[in-house]
C-alpha cells in the first residue's frame, strides 16, 4: 500500500481506533457492553460454559 511500513502500520492502527471508538459509541447507544480482551487472550481454548482452559487445544482440533 505505502513504501513507508511505519506510515501504513500507523493508518492502520488509526482506522482501527477509529472503528473501536464508534462501535463502542453505538454499543452505549443501545444499552449493550464492549469487552476489550488482550490480542494474545486464549479465548478461543476457554469453555463459554464452564470457563474451563483447554491448553492441549490445538488449531488443528478446532471446530
Amino acid at each position: 500500500m505505502v513504501k513507508n511500513h511505519h506510515l501504513a502500520q500507523a493508518i492502520s492502527d488509526s482506522a482501527w481506533s477509529s472503528f473501536v471508538t464508534k462501535l463502542e459509541y453505538k454499543a452505549q447507544w443501545f444499552g449493550k457492553t464492549v469487552l476489550r480482551i488482550g490480542q494474545f487472550e486464549p479465548s478461543s481454548k476457554l469453555c463459554s460454559v464452564c470457563g474451563y482452559h483447554n491448553k492441549e487445544l490445538q488449531l488443528k482440533d478446532r471446530e
